[in-house]
């Protein structure tokens, strides 16, 4: 009930953080910030230049600022009940950016001479509940904007954004006021006190898999990966398919993809070390692979539905695809229309050393590797086969790099 100011939030930040700081030094403090571009939930009141002025605030009491926090929903078709599109839906990354952008200016303007601080984003979802697009955070389509946002991010030249937090583990379901994309709404990745009572809670949405398989698939650090489409390409793949690499500590190569088209695309995948043998893969799509308003998924084959999930954790229960390199060392593969594919390739004689450092990060049953004499090297996939397209169907060619060329200079991972 305390009618809060910028001016006033800025100077508790100052004293608080200075003593927390005092005694605890090794400790950082970050404050929390706006912007204009995106309207929040109407019920709720923006005040007016809140990021500017608390940031006069924390330099008029010499305050360090370590980093500033934001939050990121969205209000598409704001003040309508009509329903957002799924392309509105996938150019909300670039408000991120914006957003970010615009924050760091103002700090520019408020703290002049000051080195900006980082940006985190530690809420976000691609909707706010009180908006049309509420219960497209339960769809598919969740699983879809999540990947391709957590790409764009990492892949940022600009390093507009240094963290990504999603908003909650569990949090509590709503009915959807404007229910154009569905009934219930949910930020968080697994299901608590949903509505529909057929739903228990712990039940994950489709973008908590979309962590999962990022997990598996990409390594410690970003690299460059360079894609070309070929002249007989179909120009969706080539502008849908979005290709991120990465290394492990342990040498591998990773390759996390979002295709967000409707188109299935067949990819040769090299690496630049030249002595791939074999791939692990991983793909995520709907349940109903033409319905992306569905709240189910299917991983390598196997469907979870949104009352019946898969059994946890899914790289531990069900098997992963397995590719073997053709004879040049490169793989091909299908990336299903609008899926999240991952894939990590292994080089020949992997030493006891590399496959103990799996099995201390407690991934050996999704990371458990083909020995040289199992890698036929006839580009032949053994286990499970993931969903095919006819022979010379929208080809292109993924590239990830050696590992020399870190992304945003730093290695880091969102």
């Amino acid at each position: 009930d305390y009618p809060v100011t910028a001016t006033f939030y800025g100077e508790a930040f100052s004293v608080v953080s200075g003593l927390m700081r005092a005694s605890w030094p090794h400790l950082r403090f970050g404050v929390v910030t706006t912007d204009d571009l995106v309207v929040c939930d109407v019920n709720e009141t923006m005040i007016t230049n809140w990021t500017y002025d608390l940031l006069v605030a924390t330099e008029e009491h010499d305050a360090v600022v370590d980093f500033m926090v934001m939050h990121n929903y969205f209000q598409a078709n704001f003040g309508s009940s009509d329903p957002v599109s799924y392309e509105t839906l996938f150019d909300e990354t670039k408000i991120f950016k914006d957003m970010a952008s615009g924050v760091k200016t103002t700090f520019s303007h408020a703290r002049p001479g000051d080195v900006v601080p980082p940006v985190i984003v530690n809420e976000f979802s691609l909707a706010e509940l009180s908006s049309p697009a509420c219960g497209a955070t339960l769809q598919f389509t969740s699983a879809l904007w999540h990947a391709f946002v957590l790409g764009d991010t990492i892949f940022d030249e600009d390093e507009t954004i240094s963290s990504l937090m999603p908003f909650a583990w569990a949090d509590k379901a709503k009915n959807c006021t404007k229910d154009a994309a569905g009934p219930v709404g949910d930020y968080g990745m697994l299901s608590m006190k949903d509505p529909r009572g057929a739903i228990v809670d712990g039940t994950p949405r489709s973008h908590y898999y979309t962590y999962s398989l990022f997990n598996l698939a990409f390594g410690e650090a970003g690299v460059s990966t360079t894609m070309t489409v070929g002249d007989s390409a179909s120009s969706e793949c080539g502008a849908n398919l979005h290709a991120y690499g990465s290394r492990f500590a342990a040498g591998d190569a990773g390759l996390f993809m979002v295709n967000t088209g409707s188109v299935a695309c067949r990819i040769t995948l090299s690496v630049d070390d030249g002595e791939s043998m074999t791939a692990n893969g991983w793909v995520l799509r709907s349940d109903d692979p033409e319905d992306l308003t569905s709240n189910g998924v299917e991983w390598n084959g196997n469907v979870g539905t949104a009352t019946a999930a898969l059994n946890h954790p899914v790289d531990e229960n069900y098997e992963r695809y397995v590719l073997t390199a053709e004879n040049d060392g490169s793989f091909l593969l299908d990336v299903p229309a609008y899926s999240v594919s991952g894939v990590v390739v292994y080089g020949p004689g992997t030493s006891t050393n590399k496959k103990q450092a799996w099995l201390d990060k407690k991934k050996a049953a999704a990371f458990d590797e083909v020995s040289e004499e199992e890698a036929s090297g006839d580009g032949g996939y053994s286990g499970f086969v993931p969903p095919s397209i006819p022979d010379g169907s929208s080809p292109s060619i993924s590239k990830v790099g050696n590992g020399n060329s870190n992304v945003n200079g730093n290695g880091k991972r969102a």
